[in-house]
């Protein structure tokens, strides 16, 4: 077979596949014709009135279509004044427990070095004796 090749799909499920349906024109169709014949509605009731019920009509809709920017504005708003207290107390309190984190770290690099050396300190002990017998072998063939 061909990697190119388009692949035969299964067929549907009939039951499944006509719930479906159902689904779709009542979950989604019939909510999204509603609401345009609602627009439509408004649009032709603002089409049909008079200039000064036309401008207190618009200055209601302004309001309305303004209404959720200000919302999404005040969350924000209070998100934003939420960190910066969160902020203002983690300065009061972080120094503290951050020197407390650098000590602990130093009495840590400390252990460490003196593990460190008594992991060493054999190895350059013998290291040393060695270096010493080749010394003491050198003075002695050269005298």
């Amino acid at each position: 077979m061909d990697a190119y090749e388009p692949k035969e799909l299964p067929e549907r499920n009939p039951v499944t596949y006509e719930r479906h349906r159902k689904e779709v024109m009542w979950q989604i169709l019939v909510p999204v014709l509603i609401g345009a014949v609602i627009v439509l509605a408004l649009a032709i009731l603002a089409a049909t009135r008079t200039d000064a019920q036309v401008s207190k009509g618009a200055d209601v809709s302004v309001i309305w279509m303004i209404t959720p920017m200000l919302i999404i504005a005040l969350i924000f708003l209070v998100l934003l004044g939420a960190m910066i207290y969160a902020v203002m107390s983690l300065l009061g309190i972080l120094p503290s427990y951050a020197r407390l984190v650098q000590d602990y770290f130093d009495a840590l690099r400390v252990q460490v070095g003196i593990v460190s050396d008594k992991a060493v300190e054999p190895v350059l002990r013998m290291e040393s004796i060695k270096a010493s017998l080749r010394a003491l072998g050198r003075s002695l063939r050269q005298k």
